[in-house]
């Protein structure tokens, strides 16, 4: 007989979460922010190289945000549903 796998696998937990979507929106909040200091720490790593001018990143930067914004509109909106759903009841 084979190795027995628990059930879900690993990478499959994050789909059945079982906190609260309050904690789950926050944490989508943090990582929103986690990925643009990511992004930006990116874009600082080659300013030097290049020589980005700093009105140029802040541009860059300002354009980022809303596709970054627009990748988790609907899963917050989702939880955002979820919270005032469950507080009407």
């Amino acid at each position: 007989m084979g190795q027995q796998i628990p059930l879900p696998a690993g990478w499959a937990r994050s789909l059945f979460s079982s906190s609260y979507p309050e904690d789950r929106l926050d944490q989508s909040v943090s990582d929103r922010r986690e990925m643009f200091g990511d992004i930006r720490a990116a874009i600082d790593k080659f300013s030097g190289k290049y020589q980005f001018k700093p009105r140029d990143v802040a541009s860059a930067m300002g354009q980022i945000d809303d596709p970054l914004g627009d990748l988790f509109y609907e899963y917050q909106e989702d939880l955002r549903d979820e919270i005032s759903e469950r507080d009407r009841l």
